[in-house]
């Protein structure tokens, strides 16, 4: 392959040091070749590791996951009950008696590297990074390969003994490695001998020439052997590949896209009917389009043998973006695409299968408004959810972000009374006050709440949360009199309009109990949130998230009445409900267990308490971020607790 000197180099460095690993970092821009490097190191030497083990770094999700498999590799007993499964791998990687191996693929800053690199340990770590701030002593520059080299890998690829036609065409792609494997790849897929792809490469380079550079570091060259590929692609499978150039690039879950639950009720642009309706309704023409492009390379399956997610490279989407864009198609495609991402996403964030479905989709949903009419009220109202999941995701503060930047457009498009302008308005506010300003949420709201109230009445659904809002942030503003107050009256007001048993009353009368109990009245608090109980399991049933709330404020309240160990006791039953019905990492699971933590300690069980919250912080910092103020106050209870603990060490 060419990289002799490079491989020497590595195999150099790996035997430098017993006791930690070494670190080297193959560099370069995209396509030089730094992961086949990677890989062909790891391929030569596989026999001198015990270990040889591969993380796809640019995704955090697949971090974990991988570090999660190997550590089932190493310790298979303990490996379900970890949750922090980078720092556990690491040290099982540490214990070895043999030296391993540990590839870092795609890592996109140094920053990012930090955390995945083993302290200890008689290893080898491999990072490959397209970023070129690292320490000189770890960098390992990769750059084009030599003219031989490069017509070698040609000549290998397809099997042709046309040496010249080789050296040629490696000087006309520049020597790129991905470049040579493309066209190697698709001259052999396709029975060309190196001299007719030649000479169809010059015939379609000037076409793309005048189509224009597509950027990222990446040379013509790539762009039109896609193009060559592209054009020989059956219909079928040409839209699919239409209608995932609109998504992010990586997991795609085409699987679920091309399989709409009620296919009839999706609506298609009428130019793409007849193309995108089979694909949709028949599952074996479904499976033939994907397979054709998994056949061609165009695609790489992220999924397993279903495919049931693909990755498709970022220069790919963008060279089959501009032949749509020339075609004048762009926007029905991205149309068409928009529909099917839509009927996917999940409509609230409140268990688990949602999260899990949220985080397959809200990456392809914000590429894909790069791609739709931002004037659009279609495009307004994907914006809008966007930013509303993303805070009920758990990240408040960019759901706030996106609000903020929302609110003028909505201004500028639909006008500053029309009542989605003064809902984005109200969700602006919502997600500033939980992002930690609850000042600036006060502020915003009580401007919102006239204009509410001129334009949509005071009885209307919108202007009423905007009241709960206020009255929310007048409490935690420090008047929780006037909070009581406001709610007081609120209340009152939702049930003469929607009746005792309407989701906005219930939670109305929790929010009024709540603040009952910050008057200083915690039985009164706790009285409330018990006879409110039952009537919520009614409505909505015991697993809904609303009812897990209504269970863990009544919970906390019975503990500030005086009964901690009937407070932990209610927390330990309300844990397991919590992780069955949302998942470990959601935000209110969370918390929960911050609270189990504080009331194990008032309780009378500090160490409890201390190692509760030892174990709750690092997936606090991963999830929420050292910064969020949960965060922080665990923090805090951590040290707290630690302090009336003792100096003794940790639980088993």
């Amino acid at each position: 392959m060419g990289r002799d000197d490079e491989l020497r180099r590595l195999r150099t460095a790996a035997a430098g040091r017993p006791d930690r690993p070494v670190v080297r970092v193959l560099a370069g821009l995209g396509g030089v070749g730094k992961t086949s490097l990677a890989r062909a190191y790891a391929t030569r030497h596989r026999e001198d590791y015990g270990v040889v083990w591969w993380v796809h770094a640019e995704d955090p999700a697949a971090v974990d996951r991988e570090f999660r498999a190997l550590l089932e590799l190493l310790n298979p007993d303990g490996a379900r009950h970890i949750r922090d499964a980078v720092t556990a791998a690491h040290a099982a990687l540490a214990r070895q008696p043999a030296p391993w191996l540990l590839v870092l693929d795609n890592v996109t800053e140094p920053a990012t590297a930090a955390r995945l690199i083993p302290a200890a340990g008689a290893g080898l770590v491999l990072v490959t990074s397209q970023a070129s701030h690292w320490p000189d002593e770890v960098l390992v520059p990769v750059t084009k390969l030599g003219l031989d080299a490069a017509a070698d890998l040609l000549l290998s690829l397809t099997q042709d003994d046309d040496r010249a036609s080789a050296i040629t065409l490696a000087r006309e792609v520049d020597r790129l490695p991905l470049a040579l494997v493309q066209a190697g790849s698709f001259a052999r897929a396709n029975a060309l001998d190196l001299a007719t792809y030649l000479r169809l490469y010059r015939r379609n380079r000037a076409e793309l020439h005048r189509e224009g550079r597509l950027g990222d570091g990446y040379p013509h060259t790539v762009a039109t052997t896609w193009q060559l590929a592209i054009e020989r692609l059956p219909a079928t499978a040409r839209a699919v590949l239409n209608l995932l150039c609109c998504y992010a690039p990586d997991a795609i879950p085409v699987g679920l896209l091309l399989a709409p639950p009620d296919p009839a009720y999706i609506a298609l642009p009428a130019s793409l009917e007849p193309r995108l309706r089979p694909l949709i309704e028949d599952e074996l023409a479904r499976h033939r389009a994907v397979g054709e492009l998994l056949s061609y390379s165009l695609f790489t399956p992220t999924g397993g043998r279903k495919a049931a997610a693909v990755d498709v490279h970022r220069l790919l989407q963008a060279v089959n973006r501009e032949q749509l864009v020339a075609e004048g198609t762009a926007g029905d495609w991205a149309q068409a695409a928009h529909e099917l991402l839509l009927e996917i996403t999940p409509a609230v964030l409140n268990d688990a299968a949602s999260l899990n479905r949220w985080n397959q989709v809200h990456t392809h949903l914000r590429a894909l408004l790069e791609h739709l009419d931002a004037d659009a009220p279609e495009t307004l109202a994907t914006r809008i959810d966007l930013a509303d999941r993303t805070g009920q995701a758990g990240n408040a503060g960019d759901a706030r972000t996106q609000f903020a930047a929302l609110v003028p457009l909505c201004e500028t498009v639909l006008g500053a009374r029309h009542p989605v302008t003064l809902t984005t308005r109200n969700n602006q506010a919502y997600w500033t006050a939980v992002s930690g300003n609850t000042a600036a949420a006060l502020a915003e709201c009580a401007a919102l709440l006239p204009l509410c109230e001129e334009v949509l009445g005071p009885e209307h659904p919108l202007t009423l949360t905007a009241l709960g809002n206020l009255a929310n942030w007048t409490g935690k503003s420090g008047d929780p009199a006037g909070a009581c107050e406001k709610y007081t009256a609120l209340h009152a007001t939702y049930v003469r309009v929607f009746g005792p048993r309407d989701t906005g009353t219930l939670a109305v009368r929790g929010s009024l109990a709540q603040w009952i109990g910050r008057t200083g009245a915690p039985a009164g608090a706790r009285d409330e949130f018990r006879a409110l109980l039952p009537l919520t399991e009614r409505v909505l049933g015991p697993h809904h998230l609303d009812t897990l709330t209504v269970r863990g404020s009544l919970a906390h309240w019975t503990g500030e009445a005086g009964n901690p160990a009937g407070a932990r006791d209610e927390f330990v039953r309300l844990l397991p409900a919590c992780r069955d019905r949302l998942g470990g990492l959601h935000p209110f699971t969370l918390t929960t267990r911050h609270n189990l933590a504080h009331w194990t300690g008032e309780a009378g069980d500090p160490a409890g308490a201390r190692d509760q919250l030892t174990d709750l912080l690092p997936t606090f910092d991963r999830v929420l971020g050292p910064q969020h103020p949960e965060a922080a106050v665990a923090r805090a209870n951590l040290a707290h607790w630690a302090n009336r603990a003792g100096s003794g060490s940790r639980r088993g």
